[in-house]
């Protein structure tokens, strides 16, 4: 690094410290490597194209870096990998200067990860490709800047870190990744006073909504309304009932809510509220207006009202491919899943098994996803409402209870409800 140093190559030695910031994972290094991040930093003056091509080639020529391209990798800035000898990794981390410099160095590597995510929904299958090669990244840097041992005193930067961390949790609970999810969000709500925020911080209440949503996403109902309600709170509080923070918590919260046996009257009229105002807000063909009406939709189909279920879900697939969101987007994963359940609901098994067959077939998620694992079982349901495919839905329903018990809790109520099901169904199979 020093002979490097001596050379035209000056700022080789600084950009392999920003890297070894980074995971240990392979390294996007096309997708990081623009502007305006290095051209801003303190680090790289005078940075152009040219002199950053002439650093990479340095770190190569002196074995410092190996580079490779992933097969099988569409998109071309994805398949363009460096890594770090594990070594020079860690020798790196704990360089005097990077130590002496955390905001310059660390700061780099936040600030370069959220400009590649910038415009790039996590939510949305089409950017998962570059969200998994870069969330090892954005976990490692997030948690460094807010949970490691670094003395950051530039609140700038553990901000961008904060909402680094925000996103990576979303693209984690959107692919089914939850525990992830989870260990990501829970320590930085907890310790968030260790590193100068309050747990009442727009920054802070960004991931205690994410919190909640991993507890509805696990089935954790009374868990999710009660850290959903008080960020409802907080959040009328600080930005305004009809902000649009403020109606995606209480969207949130009405679903904790709905989805609680009884109580779906009571969500009803919450929905009911929440749409007129997205309608205002966001419009009446934005995606989370939409994402809103499904839950009404939900709730609709759980007060007997089959028929309005399924016209709210074909009304929402409409629009859906009039906007072309792609069929294997969560939320619209999950419309078809209700009108799945609203046919069946109506005695058209047959309408219904073509339904949920094509939400299956285009599901990103793997088969033991909690997402994919709900519409397994909604799929046995859709069997058994036909004549004569009883035994084919208990051997679906026994390949069901087997994921289910390796990738969840013995306590989670879809592996109850499985497990429930299929003792009933063996009972009453002849011989």
């Amino acid at each position: 690094m020093d002979l490097l140093s001596s050379q035209e190559r000056a700022q080789a030695a600084s950009l392999l410290k920003v890297f070894a910031c980074l995971s240990i994972a392979p390294v996007p290094y096309r997708c990081l490597l623009g502007d305006p991040p290095l051209s801003q930093s303190p680090l790289f003056p005078g940075i152009t194209p040219a002199r950053t091509h002439a650093a990479l080639a340095g770190l190569e020529e002196f074995g410092l870096v190996d580079f490779y391209e992933r097969e099988g990798v569409a998109e071309r800035d994805l398949a363009h990998v460096l890594t770090l000898h594990p070594v020079v990794h860690g020798v790196l981390r704990e360089d005097p200067e990077v130590r002496d410099r955390p905001a310059d160095y660390y700061g780099l590597a936040v600030r370069m990860v959220i400009r590649a995510t910038r415009h790039r929904n996590p939510d949305h299958p089409a950017n998962w490709p570059l969200w998994a090669a870069l969330a090892p990244h954005a976990l490692e840097v997030s948690r460094a800047c807010l949970l490691g041992e670094l003395k950051l005193s530039d609140r700038t930067v553990r901000t961008e870190a904060l909402e680094l961390a925000r996103l990576t949790a979303r693209y984690l609970i959107a692919t089914g990744l939850l525990g992830p999810a989870y260990d990501l969000v829970l320590p930085m709500v907890e310790r968030c006073a260790s590193f100068g925020f309050d747990v009442d911080d727009r920054e802070i209440l960004g991931l205690r909504h994410e919190q909640g949503r991993i507890h509805l996403d696990r089935e954790q109902l009374s868990q999710a309304e009660e850290v959903l309600a008080r960020v409802v709170l907080a959040r009328t509080r600080i930005l305004g009932e009809d902000h649009a923070d403020t109606l995606a918590s209480r969207h949130k919260l009405a679903r904790a809510i709905n989805e609680q046996e009884g109580r779906e009257a009571e969500a009803e009229e919450m929905l009911r509220s929440i749409v007129e105002a997205e309608n205002e807000v966001r419009g009446r063909e934005h995606y989370d207006t939409l994402v809103v009406r499904h839950t009404l939709a939900r709730t609709m189909r759980a007060l007997g009202r089959h028929a309005e279920a399924e016209a709210e879900a074909w009304q929402i697939l409409d629009i859906s491919r009039r906007n072309h969101w792609p069929p294997s987007t969560p939320e619209i994963l999950r419309v078809r899943e209700t009108l799945t359940h609203a046919l069946l609901d109506q005695g058209r098994a047959t309408e219904a098994e073509q339904v949920i067959r094509e939400a299956l077939r285009d599901a990103a998620q793997p088969a033991d996803s909690n997402m994919v694992m709900r519409f397994r079982y909604t799929f046995v349901l859709v069997l058994l409402g036909i004549v004569g495919r009883t035994p084919e839905a208990v051997n679906e329903l026994k390949a069901l209870v087997r994921d289910l018990t390796r990738v969840v809790a013995p306590e989670h109520p879809l592996l109850v409800q499985a497990r429930a099901l299929l003792q009933k169904l063996l009972r009453e199979m002849p011989g």
